[in-house]
């Protein structure tokens, strides 16, 4: 009798090593991530009112990281060092005045860049 046989033979190595990837933020998703924050800060310092300097030096970031999980911030107020007002205690009611007040309104424009920086590290390990 004759036998027709299929064989098919997977060699999962890189499949298994994208699931690794996958397992929390790599380090170019990481430095992809942190990139895109810092872009953030630059776009707030530049809407960011000036009359002495104390708001826009107190703009910072921070960032924190574990096994599955990145955290990023843009932060005003609080220290800002050599400055008249240090600390910034009024960031938040600058804000709130809105208009060309509201530093932060063109951050959900970086929304698709912070998307593509969750997939820099399954592009690095095709």
């Amino acid at each position: 009798m004759a036998r027709n046989t299929l064989r098919i033979h997977a060699d999962l190595d890189d499949f298994y090593d994208a699931l690794r990837v996958l397992s929390g933020p790599g380090p170019e998703t990481v430095a992809a991530l942190d990139g895109v924050l810092s872009k953030g800060l630059a776009e707030t310092q530049a809407r960011v009112h000036v009359i002495t300097s104390s708001l826009k030096r107190s703009g910072r970031t921070e960032t924190t990281r574990d096994d599955d999980s990145w955290d990023g911030s843009i932060v005003y107020g609080g220290p800002s060092p050599g400055s008249v007002n240090d600390p910034v205690e009024y960031a938040e009611y600058e804000r709130q005045r809105g208009g060309t007040h509201d530093y932060l309104s063109n951050l959900p424009l970086l929304h698709s860049d912070f998307e593509d920086a969750l997939y820099a590290s399954v592009r690095a390990h095709p």
